[in-house]
Order: C-alpha cells, then structure tokens, then sequence
C-alpha cells in the first residue's frame, strides 16, 4: 500500500512540473532566431545583432559564455528610429531573458543593440536574440462586393 501511494506521489509531481514546463517550452516555440553578436563584455561596447528586417512584437536575449545583466536593448527600426526597451535581468548563461514588447511599430527592425553589466572580467559573450513576429492580419472580406 505504502509503495502504491509514493508511486502515485511521484506520477502527480512528474505531470504537476510538466504542466508547468509546457507554456515555457510553447513560447520558446514561438520565438525566431533572429541573429548573434559577440562582445568581449570588459569594453562594455554595446553587443549588436543585425536582423534581416524583421516586423517583430517581442524580443528576448540569450547569453552564451558568461552571466550578464541585460540593462536595455536598442531597438533601430527602418526609417531611422531607434527604441531604447529597459530589460533589466540578470540572465544566465544558456538562458533567455523574459520577451520585452516593442509596443505597435509598422517598421521592421534592422539592428538590435544589447547594453548590459558584467563582473566577468576579460570574456567574450554570444548575445543571441529571439523575436516573436508580427502576423499579418487580413481584414475580412467585404461581403458587399
């Protein structure tokens, strides 16, 4: 009896953490690949990304060689305007900050600048980014015509 009740403890913890898994693993889905750029993190140069214009609603950072705090990202958009989106999060290593929105733009993005703080000391860090794209939304046909 005993045994039943620990085999059945350790199926609903197994599918409690998987049904909290599956809206991480869907929205991870659902983000683009957009680019990388990679800085030695002791210049504090901006890293920058170039994207292949891009119409985007969300962007989110990864980092690959060493923890970063990602103060804000730099948003250049066709046509000359740049968006300054604050982020500050400590991401880790092999992680993705959380989805930052770029609120309602018709432009499509052309470079991404990541500015960040890093006690790393001399290391060079991959800043990958990930966007969510805009869907093109068609307007009903006129049932008039």
């Amino acid at each position: 009896m005993r045994r039943m009740r620990m085999t059945r403890h350790r199926t609903l913890a197994l599918v409690s953490l998987l049904s909290l898994a599956a809206p991480a693993a869907a929205s991870a889905q659902d983000a683009t690949y957009l680019g990388a750029g990679r800085v030695d993190v002791s210049t504090r140069q901006p890293a920058t990304i170039a994207v292949a214009s891009q119409r985007l609603r969300t962007i989110a950072i990864e980092t690959l060689g060493g923890d970063v705090f990602v103060t804000s990202i730099r948003v250049h958009l066709a046509g000359g305007e740049v968006r300054t989106i604050p982020v500050n999060e400590l991401v880790r290593t092999g992680a993705r900050s959380r989805h930052v929105s770029l609120g309602a733009t018709q432009n499509p993005v052309e470079r991404i600048e990541v500015l960040y703080r890093s006690d790393a000391g001399r290391r060079i860090v991959t800043f990958r980014a990930f966007g969510q794209l805009q869907t093109q939304q068609n307007p009903p046909p006129n049932p008039n015509q």
